[in-house]
């Protein structure tokens, strides 16, 4: 017995002591071991049996010091990002077949069905509060008894999730903080001051709807929630049987396609602007940047890709950071004035590109189910959205004070020629190179999972390898993804105005429609009415986001090309 077994038993004695013979509460079971939780309850009901020994050689669960594999470092936060991201499009079904196991008491024979619900470390809790008293009968009694050997064999796995509420924190505010904060003040300049209000509104309205999703993914079963639903494509499937995953499925693709073709865009102008004076065309110079993020495709390996996500974000945080710094310190040239308080045709765009930014509803999922505490999930979302609105406002609103009405689709244009611009757009280009990796391995996962009889799987496995005939054809698809998005890059070079067109399709679809829609089908029967017309709400909301926002982007982008619309 090591020193800290020695203090977490001592620990727990002192407890017991100032608690005297008060039932424990379901928080104080949380900390007992199990043994001694089954003691403690046959005390009770026959204080005159004795409660058998425990075996010296027994461990304390709880207590025990975490074996080094456990141990966190530094790299935990992006390794759990990019598996929520895996874990959203690979197979949900065997994951549960994994996680839940047969109950004790019952025939080893037994297996767990698929689709069996797993339950969370709250609904184990709920059941050890409930006291008997408070039971029917005898069958209600044995059930519960039963239902607990079952809680606490399916919390024993459940356990496996390892990410505290800062590093699920850490994950969120990545999503929400990415590459679709860049075109915010391009939103501000385009809609007026209203659009900071609007900021306001979508980072409100996204954050309940993240909740919705959530609220999606469990039911009630013998009183308490327990978890049924595993991913976001799976609430589809659940909602619209024969379609639904397909439905959302595609709106994911295009979501992610649209990342792909951002982060080319970004490349392009860093190896344009390195040069004092234009050198190749633009379209060369995208054609450039698909051939440098063209190995990138090919990783498989997540170490890797986790690697790469750690250097796109340190080379965001430097763009904000050194945007924001500029332009406080052109504080003198400020015009308040400059910027009308709503433009009735800029407006739309704006709207568009901030729920473009606040996307983040796919990864949810994974994020709070890898969570070690995952009642606190509505706290951490609130505290990442209001972070990451005033972030928003402050960036997009002190740019628009220092360019005006000039303010371009990237804001690094607007900066004066020298070091600092230089060093902008050189983090720039890299955060492209860095981040092409991750959609295009989410892109992929979702073509896997939709078992095309053209394409092969995508991955070797442990059961399956691949032919050099199926090599190929992966291969093939990779190259015509990297194709396809330079292609894009190429026809439509606009970043901000790209944002809004695909904002008005995928984003509003994914964080707006979507999550109303699931809650309305899955829901209907626990909401109240007041929640009923919240959701159609939010419907008809995403509805008029859509028509209007898509009619004003591609107006805007037929007028950047000085055509007749």
């Amino acid at each position: 017995m090591n020193i800290a077994t020695a203090f977490a038993g001592f620990s727990y004695k002192v407890k017991a002591l100032f608690r005297g013979n008060k039932k424990p509460t379901a928080r104080v079971y949380e900390h007992i071991p199990k043994f001694e939780r089954q003691n403690s309850k046959n005390a009770q009901k026959s204080p005159t049996k004795q409660s058998p020994k425990r075996s010296p050689n027994t461990s304390r669960k709880r207590n025990e010091p975490a074996r080094p594999s456990e141990k966190k470092n530094y790299m935990s936060f992006f390794n759990n990002i990019i598996e929520s991201v895996v874990n959203l499009f690979s197979g949900a079904d065997s994951e549960q077949e994994e996680l839940i196991k047969p109950a004790k008491g019952r025939s080893e024979t037994t297996t767990a069905s698929p689709t069996a619900p797993k339950v969370n470390k709250q609904a184990s809790h709920d059941i050890e509060a409930i006291g008997e008293d408070d039971l029917d009968s005898k069958e209600d009694t044995k059930l519960l008894q039963e239902g607990e050997d079952d809680d606490e064999e399916v919390f024993s796995a459940e356990s496996k999730g390892t990410t505290s509420s800062l590093q699920a924190g850490w994950n969120i505010s990545n999503l929400i903080q990415g590459t679709g904060t860049l075109g915010i003040p391009y939103a501000i300049s385009q809609g007026g001051y209203a659009s900071i209000f609007a900021m306001v509104f979508v980072a409100l309205l996204t954050n309940y709807t993240g909740k919705l999703i959530i609220d999606c993914l469990y039911a009630k079963q013998r009183g308490v929630k327990v978890r049924v639903r595993q991913g976001y494509a799976d609430l589809g499937e659940h909602c619209w049987p024969n379609h639904g995953k397909t439905i959302v499925g595609c709106a994911q693709v295009l979501h992610l396609f649209s990342a792909l073709v951002l982060y080319l865009l970004l490349i392009s102008d860093f190896l344009n602007d390195i040069w004092p004076h234009p050198v190749l065309r633009p379209y060369i110079w995208t054609a450039i940047a698909g051939i440098l993020v063209f190995p990138s495709v090919f990783i498989n390996d997540l170490s890797r890709i986790s690697w790469l996500s750690m250097f796109s974000v340190f080379a965001l945080l430097f763009v904000f950071t050194s945007t924001i710094g500029y332009s406080i310190s052109e504080y003198h040239t400020w015009d308040l004035d400059a910027l009308p308080f709503f433009n009735p045709e800029g407006f739309p765009i704006a709207w568009c590109i901030i729920l473009f930014s606040f996307v983040s509803h796919p990864y949810l999922p994974s994020v709070e189910e890898k969570m070690k505490s995952p009642e606190r999930f509505p706290l951490v979302m609130n505290i990442c959205y209001a972070i990451a609105m005033v972030f928003k406002i402050a960036f997009g609103t002190l740019a628009v004070f220092t360019f005006k009405t000039e303010t371009m689709q990237e804001v690094s244009e607007n900066l004066p020629y020298g070091p600092l611009k230089s060093a902008i757009d050189t983090f720039l280009g890299f955060n492209g190179m860095f981040s092409y990796a991750l959609p295009s391995f989410a892109l992929i996962n979702i073509i896997d999972k939709w078992n095309l009889r053209l394409i092969p799987p995508c991955h070797s496995t442990e059961d399956y390898t691949l032919s050099n005939k199926e090599l190929c054809v992966n291969s093939g698809l990779r190259i015509l993804l990297v194709l396809l998005s330079v292609i894009v890059a190429v026809m439509v070079p606009e970043f901000s105005l790209l944002m809004a067109v695909v904002g008005s399709v995928s984003a509003v679809a994914l964080v707006l429609v979507f999550p109303a829609l699931f809650h309305l089908n899955l829901m209907r029967s626990e909401m109240t009415n007041v929640g009923y017309v919240v959701d159609v709400s939010i419907i008809v909301i995403g509805f008029f986001s859509t028509i209007f926002g898509l009619f004003f982007s591609v107006k805007k982008l037929v007028n950047v090309y000085k055509l007749d619309f």
